[in-house]
């Protein structure tokens, strides 16, 4: 495999766990957020720095009771992929928030991510 198919290879995988998170994260599904990370996942958040599934577990399980009974209305602004980062910056308007996420997926798994959230425009 050429460098550029490998990278090719590595931006689709990248895209999948990226895309499966997304869509269990809208859908409230915990179970299918937290499969994308493990024990040695860091999640950097604006309450501090989670490692751990279940340290991250208890951020999700937060934010999906904030959005619980509130209608969904999320904007994507951006989204790019580049081997096995992830950047995306979106808005959850029903928390009138905007969220810059950077993520890097190894092996199905986020090892290593970032979210920063302001107040949305």
């Amino acid at each position: 495999m050429t460098t550029t198919e490998n990278s090719e290879h590595l931006e689709t995988q990248t895209l999948a766990v990226w895309n499966r998170h997304v869509a269990a994260a809208q859908a409230g599904d915990i179970e299918t957020v937290m499969s994308d990370f493990s024990e040695e996942s860091v999640y950097s958040t604006p309450q501090g720095v989670l490692i751990g599934s279940s340290a991250i577990r208890g951020f999700f399980e937060n934010l999906f009771a904030m959005l619980r009974g509130k209608p969904e209305s999320t904007v994507v602004h951006f989204q790019t992929i580049h081997k096995d980062v992830v950047v995306c910056n979106f808005t959850i308007h029903s928390l009138g928030l905007t969220f810059h996420d950077t993520s890097v997926v190894r092996n199905g798994k986020f090892v290593l991510s970032c979210t920063v959230a302001y107040p949305a425009s």
